[in-house]
C-alpha cells in the first residue's frame, strides 16, 4: 500500500523511458498493475494462479478482487527464471516485492537474465522508516550474502522471527507518510506470540511470507556497492526517486557492454555511512580510472583509499 504519494505520478515515473513496443513483465501486480494490458504487451507473474489469489485475498478489504490480474507465470520453488520458460523482456516491474525475496542476490541475477540488453528493471520498495518495519535493524550486505550462500527457497527462520517480533504500528496504521515519533510506535504482538507463530511457520512445509529485509535508499545502495565489488551485482543503476509517501523507486539497466568499473561507479553513495569517511570530491570512477592495478585485482576503491591510497597520495578526483 502506498501512503501520501500521487499514484499516477508514481506510476509515470516507473514507466518513464520503458520500451512500449517491447514485451514487459510485471511481478505480483495483484489488483493494482503499473502496466495495464490495454496499453502494454505485458505478462504477469505471481506466486499463485489467479484462482489462488482470489481465495487468498477474499477477506482483504484493501484488495479489489474483481481487478486481480490474470497470472501468466506461476513462480514456484525453482524461481522466476524457471517460471517464465525462456521468455525475455524489455521491461520488468516489481512493486513491493524485493523485500519479500528470501535470496535477493540470486533474484536480481535472475531478473537481469530475464532482461534483454538495454532492458530496464524498475522497483518500488518500502522505506523501513515509513512502515511496520520501523523497529527492525537495517539490512546489511552481509545479510544478503548469507542468504545467497544458503540459497533458501523460503524466508529463513531469522527472517521470520525478526519480522514477527519487531513488526509495529503507528496510530493503528501499518504504513504512513512523513515522520512518526518512535515513542508513538507499538509492537503488533507480544514476543511470546511472535515466537509461537515463528515456530509454527518454521515447522510447517508451507511458504510463510514476511518482509525478509528492511532498508532505506542509502542502505540499499550500500548493499549494492558491496555486491558490485564482489561482482555479484550485474546491473547498472540508471536512476532512483527518493522516498515519497512510504516507498522509494529504483530503475536498473541491463547493459551488456558494462564493466566492473561502470557498474560500481553507477551506484549512488550519497547518504551512505561510507561517505562520512571520504572526501566530498572522492569519485569511485576517477579513483579506479587512475589506478588500473585496483581494477585488475577487483579491490574495493573506497576501502583501498582509506587503508592505503591516502597514505600513498593516490589521486581520487
Amino acid at each position: 500500500m502506498v501512503n501520501g504519494g500521487d499514484m499516477s505520478e508514481r506510476n509515470d515515473w516507473m514507466v518513464r523511458g520503458l520500451d512500449r513496443n517491447g514485451l514487459a513483465l510485471e511481478i505480483a501486480p495483484l489488483d493494482k498493475p503499473v502496466l495495464r494490458q490495454q496499453e502494454w504487451d505485458v505478462r504477469y507473474a505471481d506466486h499463485l494462479p489467479r484462482e489462488g489469489l482470489l481465495e487468498k485475498y477474499a477477506e482483504h478489504s484493501t484488495v479489489d478482487s474483481a481487478n486481480i490480474q490474470p497470472v501468466h507465470f506461476v513462480v514456484g520453488r525453482q524461481g522466476i527464471l524457471d517460471a517464465v520458460a525462456g521468455h525475455r523482456f524489455h521491461s520488468v516491474i516489481a512493486s513491493h516485492v524485493i523485500e519479500h525475496v528470501p535470496d535477493p542476490v540470486r533474484w536480481l541475477q535472475e531478473i537481469y537474465a530475464l532482461c534483454v540488453d538495454g532492458g530496464m528493471a524498475v522497483f518500488a520498495i518500502p522505506d523501513r522508516l515509513q512502515c511496520f518495519d520501523r523497529l527492525r535493524r537495517p539490512t546489511e550486505a552481509i545479510d544478503w550474502l548469507g542468504a545467497w550462500l544458503e540459497a533458501p527457497w523460503r524466508p529463513a527462520p531469522r527472517n521470520v522471527i525478526d519480522a514477527l517480533i519487531n513488526e509495529c504500528s503507528w496510530k493503528g496504521t501499518l504504513t504512513w507518510a512523513g515522520p512518526a515519533m518512535e515513542s508513538e510506535l507499538t509492537h503488533n504482538r507480544q514476543p511470546t506470540l511472535a515466537l509461537q507463530m515463528a515456530l509454527e511457520a518454521v515447522r510447517s512445509a508451507d511458504y510463510y511470507d514476511v518482509h525478509c529485509w528492511a532498508v532505506r535508499p542509502p542502505e540499499l545502495f550500500a548493499i549494492f556497492y558491496v555486491l558490485a565489488v564482489l561482482d555479484l551485482f550485474p546491473f547498472e543503476v540508471d536512476s532512483y526517486r527518493d522516498t515519497e509517501g512510504n516507498e522509494f523507486l529504483l530503475r536498473l539497466r541491463r547493459n551488456d557492454a558494462s564493466t566492473w568499473v561502470s557498474r560500481l561507479s553507477s551506484i549512488p553513495l550519497d547518504g551512505t555511512a561510507v561517505t562520512n569517511a571520504i572526501p566530498e570530491d572522492f569519485s569511485v570512477r576517477a579513483y579506479l580510472d587512475q589506478n588500473a592495478d585496483l581494477v585488475a585485482a577487483r579491490v574495493d576503491p573506497i576501502k583501498h583509499w582509506l587503508e592505503y591510497g591516502r597514505n600513498e597520495n593516490r589521486r581520487y578526483a
